[in-house]
């Protein structure tokens, strides 16, 4: 006899047990496990590429237009006095716009939807600058057409076609829900 105990190294089939059966339980399992990870992790996947785009998509603005940067460089400054609380006289020169082909032009803030209220003052708007203007206030992540960190300028020229020039820097949260508007006779519009 051995002076140490024998140790099976397996232990006997009996011939009743089904390691087979279990084996494929056990990896079905996993599978079911593997396939739901796989699921949510392309769904954070989606998630945070759409999160991206929400947060980094700027709309086009209309920075080709020759007196985007003199109507900007207003805003920036009337944005600037407001923000430090001086709510004096603050004006905005319009006299340029569009080489002074226009009748009415309206200054809008964030929070406002320039395109209807263009179609209610009676003015013509061209399919294109409807479709631009319907597709920024349908956005899922945009609240409406003109968001807080933007301007727009709406003007109706002589044959009484509307037009909209998008700034990219707004008024910000003192600007919202701005809109005010003026004819070519006072072209000095005074915000309040």
């Amino acid at each position: 006899m051995a002076d140490h105990p024998v140790i099976p190294t397996h232990t006997p089939y009996d011939g009743t047990s089904k390691p087979f059966a279990i084996g494929l339980k056990a990896l079905g399992e996993v599978a079911k496990f593997a396939v739901v990870a796989l699921l949510g992790a392309w769904g954070i996947v989606l998630a945070f590429a759409a999160l991206i785009y929400a947060t980094t998509w700027n709309p086009p603005y209309d920075d080709s237009n020759p007196k985007y940067r003199f109507l900007t460089q207003q805003i920036e400054e009337i944005a600037e006095r407001w923000s430090n609380g001086d709510y004096g006289r603050n004006i905005i020169d319009l006299t340029l716009l569009n080489d002074g082909n226009w009748t009415t032009a309206c200054v809008y803030g964030g929070y406002n939807n320039p395109l209807s209220e263009m179609i209610a003052r009676g003015a013509t708007v061209s399919s294109a600058n409807r479709a631009r203007l319907s597709e920024l206030g349908d956005m899922d992540f945009r609240l409406s057409q003109v968001e807080e960190s933007e301007a727009m300028i709406a003007f109706v020229d002589k044959s009484n076609e509307a037009h909209f020039i998008h700034l990219g820097y707004g008024f910000g949260p003192n600007g919202q829900h701005l809109k005010q508007c003026t004819s070519r006779t006072n072209p000095s519009l005074e915000l309040s």
